[in-house]
């Protein structure tokens, strides 16, 4: 329970988190005890964990709200304070959302500016007096106040420039991350071209959909790809170097989640030259990422097993053990 969870962390009587609804004005006073213990524990360097914990997990918007409150009256600079406050823009309760963007207003909390213009679009943009406009809710009203506040100008052609400075850092992460030396050199070359792709019309138990995987030429442009899988060697250097930094993590990726292997200390698996086993598509997508390529898709995984006329396998039609 998330009582429980925050009663580890500063020692808060449990049953003070329990919220019982069956009547308002009960329901209302242990909002108010919780907000109210909260506002005195939350005050120091060490309750950002709990009021972010509030924030993200605990079940009622009156509790979420007032820790989203709390956190940037308190502790409005801190990292993971600014972060819990972004995030909250994104609440499923519109109360809670808007609390957190009249805060980020108020305190002018600049790192939730990329959560504001996934909502409104950018400032430069929606201040142009030419600018297209429709009727919009208060939640795009607020964001955009918020956006104008946080930059300190209403003039388009300033706002512009200062969300290319603001964003000058992510941009040049991104464009070395494109430029990351390929961190493999034993792959070979698919060369472009057709290929056979799919299977025979014929009932086949690892088919979902009577036209999944039909047979079909299709044309795949040249790649390259890896001639062996991947050792668990190079997948520690991997572990080692990217650490819990979720540098090349999915956008879709549950949050709190590490890369380890399932199996890591397995000694029927951890060998060092054995194939990584134990990781899910996430963790695939992060290794490929940082391995300077990308995961391959369906077509090139099938012409790079395959070959060119859709064999059974990468040297012919029947199995060979010594292949």
């Amino acid at each position: 329970m998330v009582g429980n969870r925050v009663s580890q962390v500063i020692d808060i009587p449990a049953d003070m988190l329990v919220i019982d609804d069956s009547a308002d004005d009960r329901y209302w006073a242990s909002v108010e005890r919780v907000v109210a213990l909260a506002e005195e524990k939350g005050k120091a360097a060490d309750g950002v964990p709990l009021l972010e914990s509030l924030v993200v997990t605990h079940p009622e918007w009156p509790v979420r709200a007032g820790a989203v409150r709390l956190l940037a009256k308190h502790h409005a600079g801190a990292p993971a304070a600014d972060a819990a406050v972004a995030a909250a823009t994104h609440d499923t309760v519109d109360w809670v959302a808007f609390t957190a963007l009249k805060v980020i207003t108020e305190y002018r909390i600049a790192a939730a500016v990329p959560d504001l213009i996934r909502i409104s679009g950018w400032p430069s943009n929606f201040t142009r007096p030419d600018w297209a406009r429709k009727p919009v809710g208060c939640g795009a009203a607020l964001t955009k106040r918020a956006l104008i506040a946080v930059f300190g100008t209403r003039d388009p052609a300033e706002l512009r420039r200062l969300e290319d400075e603001y964003f000058t850092e992510m941009r040049s992460r991104i464009e070395a991350a494109r430029k990351r030396p390929r961190r493999n050199d034993d792959v070979v070359l698919v060369p472009g071209g057709p290929a056979i792709i799919g299977a025979n019309e014929q009932p086949d138990a690892f088919r979902m959909a009577q036209d999944d995987t039909t047979l079909r030429a299709e044309d795949v442009p040249a790649f390259l790809i890896d001639r062996i899988t991947v050792t668990n060697a190079r997948y520690r250097e991997f572990l080692d170097e990217v650490g819990e930094s979720g540098e090349f993590d999915h956008p879709d990726q549950p949050l709190e989640r590490s890369h380890r292997p399932a199996h890591w200390h397995d000694p029927r698996f951890n060998a060092p030259e054995l194939p990584v086993v134990g990781i899910d598509w996430y963790d695939a997508h992060a290794f490929a990422k940082w391995a300077g390529g990308s995961l391959p898709s369906e077509a090139q995984w099938e012409k790079a097993a395959r070959g060119v006329d859709g064999r059974r396998y990468p040297w012919g039609e029947e199995w060979d053990p010594t292949a």
